[in-house]
Parts: C-alpha cells; structure tokens; sequence
C-alpha cells in the first residue's frame, strides 16, 4: 500500500515540476506555442506573464484586484521591478521545476512552487474566475 502511495505522490510532484519547468523554459527561450499536431498549446513567457500580472491585479473588472495590499505590492516591487523579477520567476520555474521532477531537495522546491503559486492564487482570487480554473497550479 505504502509503495503505491509513494508512486502516486511522485507521479503527482513529477507532473508539478513539469508544468513549472516547461513554463521556465518558455520565459528562458522566449516562446510560447507548442503545436504538435492536433494538440496545440502555449506557455507563458515573460512578456505575457508581466501582462498578466499587470491585467488581474489593476484591470480585470475595471479597476482590478480587491485583495488587500496586493495592488501596491504588486505595482511598486514587481511591475517596477520586472526587469529583476521576470529572470527571479524564471530561476524559480525552472529550479523548483527540475527539483521536483528528479526529485532533488523536493520539499524545499515544493515551498518555494507553492509561494509562487499561493501569490498567483491571491492575484486571481477577486477576478470572478471559475473556481476550479487555476487548481493544477496550487
């Protein structure tokens, strides 16, 4: 029973370290679209992470974010910082990434995904999304 537990945690924090890395590796190459066939896809890179960033916190909805703080946070250190923060994001994506899927250090690289990704769920948690729309992340 253990040793299927144990296989399915691993398949889950393989499947984690992947999502997280191949979107560092879109913001590392700059790319976006995957077309393998049928099954067409895309990423996100830097520029559209920062618009992304940009849109849910001071435009969705028309003026944005209601979650308390996170407009200044967001506008006066990410935003203002970008040109430090996107290549921090892209560290992040691709080393907590890496780590999870050869299972090195996966707990300190599950934290840090899991930062990531708490302060991505903050960022959409007013924007009136489907609540199930951002679970594979978190």
């Amino acid at each position: 029973m253990s040793s299927a537990v144990g296989r399915g945690l691993a398949a889950f924090r393989i499947y984690a370290g992947l999502v997280l890395f191949a979107n560092g590796v879109s913001k590392l190459f700059d790319f976006r679209n995957i077309d393998l066939g049928p099954y067409e896809v895309f990423l996100i890179d830097r520029d559209e992470a920062r618009s992304i960033l940009d849109f849910e916190v001071n435009k969705r909805g028309g003026d944005g974010t209601d979650v308390p703080l996170l407009k200044d946070v967001v506008n006066d250190v990410f935003l203002e910082y970008w040109d430090v923060f996107q290549w921090l994001v892209t560290a992040l994506e691709l080393g907590a990434g890496a780590a999870l899927i050869v299972g090195l250090a996966s707990r300190a690289a599950a934290l840090l995904a899991f930062g990531q990704q708490f302060f991505l769920a903050l960022v959409y948690a007013s924007s009136g999304r489907w609540l199930f729309e951002q679970t594979h992340e978190w």
